[in-house]
């Protein structure tokens, strides 16, 4: 509650023996940056408006400024952490008339954990790929995620690189297909 400080954030992960949730939630909702307040979190698969985490509001952003549209297309998101994954799903597919409004898209999560086989037939029907995985999975599932799959004109693909290390650090990249790609 103090005036001085205008935003907080937690840099996860924390150590094992610091309990993750505890802490996130002990940040003042109005001041939680990354939008991890169980508040947040609630208010956002509400489609209320809130703190959303920086990452996903910079896919979300990129979406809007490059006119992608999402309204009834098949989003496959690859990767479901709390900090990127699950919130660039929720605000894709929620309803655009609320008070934050969504994208009206019909989403798929995959993770370490899906089937390659199940992996490349969402793909395969994917209108847009978002790329929001770890680093281990991304780059073992980077081709069937991008080349297994024929990529379709005007596919959209945006890949979230996620660089490990001292600074971590979020990059994220955004491009259509403009011609059909082949295996």
């Amino acid at each position: 509650s103090d005036h001085r400080v205008d935003g907080l954030l937690v840099q996860l992960p924390l150590p094992d023996h610091i309990d993750e949730r505890r802490v996130c939630n002990a940040v003042c909702p109005g001041k939680d940056v990354d939008g991890f307040h169980v508040v947040n979190v609630g208010r956002m698969c509400l489609d209320q408006s809130t703190m959303l985490p920086a990452t996903p509001w910079g896919v979300w952003e990129i979406i809007k400024r490059t006119g992608i549209q999402t309204l009834g297309k098949n989003v496959l998101v690859a990767g479901r952490s709390k900090n990127v994954g699950m919130p660039i799903a929720m605000l894709l597919h929620t309803d655009g008339r609320h008070e934050r409004p969504g994208g009206d898209a019909t989403v798929t999560i995959s993770h370490r954990y899906t089937p390659k086989e199940q992996l490349r037939q969402h793909t395969q029907i994917a209108d847009i790929i978002v790329a929001a995985a770890g680093l281990t999975f991304y780059l073992r599932s980077k081709p069937l995620v991008i080349s297994i799959s024929c990529m379709f004109t005007a596919m959209s693909v945006i890949i979230v690189w996620c660089s490990p290390g001292p600074r971590f650090t979020n990059t994220i990249h955004a491009f259509r297909y403009s011609q059909p790609h082949h295996c």
